[in-house]
C-alpha cells in the first residue's frame, strides 16, 4: 500500500530517523552484486542491515521508494535473477570439465567439482533484495510530481537528456525531491540519502549532473552509488 507525500512526511517527522531513497538500479544491484563485476559484494550485507533497521521497533531507519520503482522491480527482477541462475549453471558445467581435465592430468590429486546449485544462491540473494524492497514505504504517485517529470523530459533536464529520454527516472526523482522538500519544511534534521548506480543519467558520484546538484543541495539530499555506501554514512 502506498502513502501520499504529505502524509508520509508527517509520519517520518513524528518518528525521526534517517531516510534512504533507493532507485530500481540500486535494488537490482543487490542481486547483480553476486555476479556482475564493478558492484561491491558487500551490497548484500548492507541490504540485510538496512532492512533490519527499517523493520525493527522502534525503527532506526526509513526506506522510502516511489511506486515507479516497485513497477520497475516487478518488470525486471525476474530477468536479473535469471542471469544469476544461468551463470551458476554455467559455472557448474565449467567446474565439471575442469575437474575432469585435472583428474586426467593429476590422477593422485583429490578433486571435487563446484556445486553451487544446491546452495540456491540465486533464491537467497533474490530474497534479500525482495525483503529490502518490502521494508520500504512506497510513495504514492502525485499529479504535481508527474507534471514536473514531464517538464524535465520536454526540457531534457537530468536525469533526462537530449541523447536519452528517461521519463521513469524523472518520475522517481521528482517524488523523492517532493518528499525531501516536505520533510525539510517540517524542520526534519536527519540524513536523506538517494541511492543509484545510474551514473550515466545522474552523474558520477559525487558530482551530480546539473541541475540535480543544486536541487539535491537545496533539500540536503546526499547522493551515493550503492547501499553499502549508504550504510557507511549512517
Amino acid at each position: 500500500m502506498s502513502e501520499a507525500v504529505d502524509l508520509l512526511a508527517a509520519r517520518i517527522i513524528a518518528e525521526p530517523a534517517p531516510v534512504v531513497l533507493p532507485d530500481t538500479c540500486s535494488v537490482l544491484d543487490i542481486i547483480r552484486s553476486a555476479f556482475r563485476p564493478g558492484i561491491q559484494a558487500d551490497v548484500v550485507e548492507a541490504a540485510i542491515s538496512l532492512t533490519g533497521r527499517a523493520i525493527q521497533t522502534p525503527r532506526s531507519l526509513w526506506i522510502v521508494t516511489p511506486e515507479q520503482v516497485v513497477r520497475e522491480w516487478d518488470d525486471n527482477s525476474g530477468n536479473v535473477k535469471g542471469e544469476l541462475t544461468a551463470l551458476i549453471r554455467l559455472t557448474e558445467q565449467h567446474s565439471i570439465r575442469l575437474a575432469e581435465a585435472a583428474g586426467m592430468l593429476l590422477p593422485s590429486a583429490r578433486l571435487s567439482r563446484l556445486t553451487l546449485g544446491a546452495l540456491k544462491l540465486d533464491d537467497r540473494v533474490f530474497d534479500v533484495a525482495e525483503q529490502f524492497l518490502n521494508a520500504a514505504i512506497v510513495l504514492k504517485e502525485h499529479g504535481d510530481c508527474i507534471s514536473k517529470a514531464h517538464a524535465r523530459l520536454v526540457r531534457r533536464v537530468a536525469p533526462s537528456s537530449a541523447q536519452k529520454q528517461e521519463y521513469k527516472d524523472c518520475v522517481v526523482i521528482e517524488h523523492c525531491l517532493a518528499l525531501c522538500h516536505a520533510l525539510r519544511l517540517g524542520h526534519f534534521a536527519e540524513q536523506l540519502i538517494f541511492v543509484t548506480s545510474n551514473s550515466a543519467d545522474y552523474g558520477r558520484v559525487p558530482a551530480l549532473t546539473p541541475p540535480l546538484d543544486t536541487e539535491f543541495a537545496g533539500v540536503g539530499l546526499q547522493y551515493v552509488s550503492n547501499l553499502a555506501w549508504a550504510k557507511s554514512l549512517l
